[in-house]
């Protein structure tokens, strides 16, 4: 979940574990600050983990709460990281001092499946809290029967984990979102709550990835897409038709690791709530979740361009976090313009941004060039001359493509040196004037 969220805060329960054992796992994800309670003996622990641009008050924890008020940005709110007590008639001790929170409990017997049924009169307290506070679950995605277990030959289902907000939360924050995530590592699923204000917009960025080359199947279809392309004129337009036909060959093929990843995640939760498979296939697919890992690792060193560290010691989350830096860098903040207006969208950032560079270029006057370049002594030679305006041999070409790094950056259309390299002499590629 790390890998792939980079969640700003991190709420963990039942850590089981001392705070130092905790705090060293925090720091190695990227954690500045947190907020630690013990577990009581061997069951229990919480952990409130969170970056050091967040804010955050703790303003009390025990072992059963957290209670927090948070600031990031335009965003300001009061959290409440509850774990539920298991013994019922000690839970009507934290309703009082509960406002948004994460909270363990049921509202209805169908929020269980499997087992012994629940009264209804069970949910009544939880209910009646949930009226007083005037709150209600969050919108979700995913299955939100967060826990699964195993009883005698029965699996065990229930909707124990949840996030909860009132009403004035909601009009604040009205595209924020729930996502429960597969089981794999715990009887719980992960939650990744996305809190904002305004829907954005994700604009994806084309790059080549060589591990392609690999599959034969994507070697005949860039090749079929690239004779496609005689009758185009401009060399950009035939390279962007290629481009079309990579993007639409990866739709329809799995190549994304991530997506493997989250499958084979998908097939270990089914698994779990199968009572018909063994503990064997489970480690299986377990086993087949670290090959994906890897997979996943090699992708970001290739996204990440990094030359110097080797594959195979799990360092997926440092390539991740050199491709997250170069991408913020590259990453156009709020701009003020000459008038000292504060743009803060990608469209006014653009025009503010030509604007400025085509003033700077301009000029109001000029000097004819017949009163310029009689005054300028002639430093290139006739022989000089015809060999810079000699022909581009192939061989030329082909040194010059040997001597660039293949994963150095791409150019503005995705493509990277590797391309060039692999498919030079199938798409006639090296023939480029």
């Amino acid at each position: 979940m790390q890998r792939l969220y980079h969640p700003d805060m991190l709420f963990l329960i039942e850590t089981k574990q001392d705070n130092d054992y905790v705090r060293d796992i925090a720091v190695y994800l990227g954690y500045d600050h947190m907020i630690l309670v013990p577990p009581l003996g061997y069951s229990g622990g919480l952990a409130v983990l969170w970056k050091s641009f967040v804010s955050v008050s703790c303003i009390s924890s025990d072992p059963r709460l957290v209670d927090l008020h948070v600031e990031y940005q335009s965003f300001q709110f009061y959290l409440s990281c509850v774990y539920g007590h298991p013994i019922p008639k000690y839970r009507h001790l934290l309703c009082g001092k509960i406002t948004t929170h994460s909270y363990i409990l049921m509202t209805k017997p169908e929020e269980k499946r499997g087992g012994r049924v629940r009264a209804v009169s069970s949910f009544h307290q939880f209910n009646t809290m949930l009226q007083i506070c005037d709150m209600k679950d969050l919108k979700y995605m995913g299955n939100p029967f967060s826990w699964v277990g195993r009883c005698r030959k029965e699996v065990i289902e229930c909707c124990l984990d949840r996030v909860m907000v009132n009403q004035a939360w909601v009009n604040h924050f009205p595209v924020s979102c729930n996502e429960y995530l597969e089981i794999a590592e715990s009887d719980h699923r992960p939650m990744v709550i996305s809190i904002d204000y305004r829907q954005r917009r994700r604009k994806g960025f084309f790059c080549y990835d060589k591990r392609l080359a690999e599959d034969q199947n994507f070697v005949k279809s860039v090749i079929d897409t690239w004779e496609q392309t005689e009758f185009i004129r401009g060399w950009n337009q035939k390279l962007s038709h290629c481009k079309g036909g990579i993007i639409r060959w990866k739709r329809s093929h799995q190549t994304n690791s991530a997506v493997r990843i989250s499958e084979i995640r998908g097939l270990i939760d089914q698994a779990l709530r199968d009572i018909t498979v063994s503990s064997e296939h489970i480690q299986e697919l377990r086993g087949n979740l670290n090959q994906a890992y890897r997979e996943e690792e090699e992708y970001w060193k290739l996204k990440s361009r990094n030359i110097w560290l080797c594959l195979g010691d799990r360092n997926t989350r440092f390539y991740h976090g050199i491709t997250r830096m170069k991408k913020a860098s590259n990453k156009m903040k709020p701009i003020k313009d000459i008038n000292g207006v504060i743009h803060s969208q990608d469209e006014t950032i653009a025009k503010v941004a030509e604007d400025y560079f085509r003033d700077m270029f301009s000029s109001s006057s000029t000097i004819p060039l017949s009163e310029c370049l009689p005054n300028i002594q002639r430093k290139v030679t006739q022989d000089m001359n015809d060999k810079i305006m000699a022909p581009v041999s192939d061989d030329e070409i082909k040194v010059v493509l040997d001597l660039i790094g293949s994963d150095r950056a791409p150019s503005l259309d995705g493509f990277t040196a590797s391309f060039y390299k692999q498919f030079g002499t199938p798409l006639d590629l090296m023939y480029v004037r």
